[in-house]
């Protein structure tokens, strides 16, 4: 029946084709892959997060051990259907973790020796990580292995890198009485260690010499750090709370993170826009919730901007929930949910964090699915609708799928963008496809 329409719907096509373009402006939508579901086969590790998708598409993360949680750190590619664990730094370690990738491919993050004392009753955990880069071969080099002379302190993770090489992270070494002294510090590639003073939790580097981060001593502050020059974010006449946290930056000088601008409200997603005067906080949710709570997580070059909320005021309370800004902090506010057309089909419950977008667009983060915390996700975005076999092709086999998707009522088949499945969708799949993908 449906190919009868079809056919009957191709010989007026080219008389109706102008007024039935299916060029529409809306943003991305995405094809959604569950990470975990590919670590929890092979590795047993139920718990995932993504931390970091690279422009090539190579998503590194974190899995949780079940026994005892211990991290561990994983890289996925081809889309990620493929999963490996990275390699321990020394033989005795027992932990690991991966938060970036550098030009090269190669992740940065830590290997770490966590040893528990004590039980029954109270138990105390003990920590001993280390700066790596894995290689091209998969073994973990430390990051002091780079550096022009001795550190003056351990080097205890990377957090960040940028296109030429340059790295951040955080050191630490006991303070002299109880506990740990915590050092940011920036990587140069001729090897000197700079320490970045206050901004001891650097998150990010742009490109252009910025990184964000903040300062953890006390009640957590906000910092921007440029050639030098530290900057308290959180010292702003509008910020009246006693809690910010950068986390990402792009070259143009938008940063984002998160601030508690009044001191009886929780922390909102923000964004600091440099004036030329210093550098102005804007609440992202302000207007969008009663009592909303969130944070802005990672932007790109272009202003796009991923994070999460959630409305503490409104009964039940759903928890937290990702977000995205196409059109950066002052377009429009989007539930990354919305844009996946099959998640309810796939059981997916909500999209929890996102925690980086690639400049391609690819995000990464974590959600519920099937009533499961801890599902990874990652999403590719759709930017070639008639393509829907999602071959890279457009031929025959995408008017195949089109018909699958329209029979079984598949929303993704709603071309004309009415919220109905009629012939005009079938016409306005044809104008897409004959004006092909770029």
């Amino acid at each position: 029946m449906f190919a009868a329409r079809i056919s009957a719907a191709l010989s007026v096509a080219g008389c109706v084709a102008t007024a039935m373009a299916a060029q529409r402006s809306s943003p991305d939508t995405y094809r959604i892959i569950d990470l975990t579901d590919v670590t929890r086969g092979p590795l047993g590790l139920a718990i995932v997060d993504a931390t970091f998708v690279d422009e090539a598409g190579v998503v590194v993360g974190i899995g949780f051990e079940p026994v005892e949680g211990k991290p561990v750190a994983l890289r996925w590619t081809d889309d990620g259907a493929v999963v490996e664990v990275l390699r321990l730094l020394r033989g005795d370690d027992n932990a690991s973790e991966a938060w970036a990738i550098d030009a090269q491919g190669r992740p940065l993050g830590a290997s770490d020796r966590i040893t528990f004392e004590g039980g029954p009753g109270p138990i105390r955990i003990f920590q001993d990580p280390v700066a790596v880069r894995w290689g091209d071969d998969g073994d973990a080099q430390r990051i002091t292995d780079l550096l022009a002379s001795p550190a003056p302190y351990q080097l205890a993770s990377v957090r960040g890198v940028a296109s030429d090489g340059r790295m951040i992270g955080w050191g630490r070494e006991p303070s002299g009485t109880v506990g740990l002294d915590f050092k940011g510090w920036l990587l140069e590639t001729d090897g000197t260690l700079i320490d970045l003073g206050e901004l001891d939790r650097p998150r990010a580097l742009s490109d252009g010499g910025l990184i964000v981060g903040y300062r953890s001593s006390g009640q957590d502050k906000a910092f921007v750090w440029d050639d030098g020059a530290l900057t308290n974010l959180h010292d702003h006449p509008s910020i009246s709370g006693v809690t910010s946290r950068a986390y990402d930056t792009n070259s143009a000088g938008l940063i984002v993170g998160e601030a508690q601008f009044d001191i009886s409200q929780p922390e909102y997603a923000t964004v600091w826009r440099d004036t030329g005067g210093g550098y102005e906080p804007i609440h992202v949710l302000e207007g969008l919730f009663v009592r909303p709570q969130g944070v802005a997580r990672s932007i790109t070059e272009d202003g796009t901007i991923v994070g999460w909320w959630a409305d503490l005021a409104t009964p039940p309370f759903v928890g937290i929930q990702a977000f995205i800004l196409p059109d950066g902090v002052d377009g429009e506010f989007l539930s990354l949910i919305d844009l996946v057309p099959d998640a309810a089909s796939l059981g997916w419950e909500r999209l929890q964090r996102a925690d980086h977008i690639n400049e391609n667009g690819w995000i990464v983060g974590t959600g519920v699915r099937d009533g499961v915390l801890g599902h990874a996700f990652l999403l590719i975005p759709i930017r070639c609708a008639p393509d829907l076999d999602g071959d890279g092709r457009l031929t025959v086999f995408d008017f195949l799928e089109f018909q699958n998707l329209f029979d079984a009522g598949d929303p993704r088949a709603d071309f004309d963008g009415d919220g109905r499945l009629t012939l005009f969708d079938l016409l306005a799949f044809q104008n897409a496809f004959n004006d092909g993908c770029e």
